[in-house]
């Protein structure tokens, strides 16, 4: 089974480097890291006091992973998921946010478990994805 920054790592390569497509709601993009997600977590890359496009462009691939392990994997209990879940799951949120918590807690209530399409790994969605799998 892959690690957890071995799904990261396979994530950035989808990802790509910098972007800003002004058709694209994310707007600045790099590593599949907006500078929305940047100011929201206050992530001043560039030490001079600011969150702005500066820090999107100063991102390296080394941020980037650090933040989807951080934030994606681990802040949304991804890793309290079978181990099995962790690539499609935290993939998806890294790019879903957390309507791939509802996708998978709506998959579960497919496969018959009573689990709340709350957007929130918690012990419903734990136990529901460990019956599951």
């Amino acid at each position: 089974m892959q690690t957890v920054i071995e799904i990261a790592q396979n994530i950035l390569k989808s990802e790509g480097g910098y972007v800003n497509d002004p058709d694209d709601p994310g707007g600045p993009t790099k590593w599949g890291v907006t500078l929305k997600t940047l100011q929201r977590l206050r992530r001043d890359i560039t030490g001079d006091g600011r969150v702005d496009l500066q820090d999107v462009r100063a991102l390296t691939p080394e941020h980037a992973i650090e933040i989807f392990v951080q934030e994606y994997f681990y802040r949304l209990k991804i890793n309290k998921l079978p181990i099995i879940l962790h690539p499609s799951v935290f993939d998806m949120n890294v790019n879903a946010g957390t309507a791939s918590i509802i996708i998978l807690q709506s998959v579960l209530s497919e496969f018959g478990q009573n689990v709340t399409r709350d957007g929130i790994i918690g012990f419903q969605t734990i136990t529901a994805a460990n019956s599951v799998a």
